[in-house]
């Protein structure tokens, strides 16, 4: 069974260690985002270590940050061109 590593508003994150000694996938998750264009918008993340911690470790500290910079930088038109 998956250990529950962290619980929000309607949503939970577990993980269950497979064949390797520890488990190197990561996560991130983003709630209430602080959008000038997006509300009531969640983001999530589930990196894969494919064994090693160091890449998934850095997508779950960096990629939803970078994500957000750039739709913050774009206007409504443009966003609305990718959702």
């Amino acid at each position: 069974m998956g250990v529950v590593e962290e619980e929000g508003d309607g949503y939970a994150v577990s993980s269950k260690r497979g064949r390797r000694e520890t488990i190197q996938d990561r996560y991130s998750a983003l709630i209430h985002l602080k959008s000038e264009t997006l509300t009531k918008q969640a983001l999530f993340g589930v990196f894969d270590g494919h064994g090693g911690t160091k890449a998934a470790e850095f997508a779950a500290a960096n990629l939803d940050k970078n994500i957000m910079d750039q739709l913050d930088k774009r206007g409504d038109d443009e966003i609305g061109v990718f959702v």
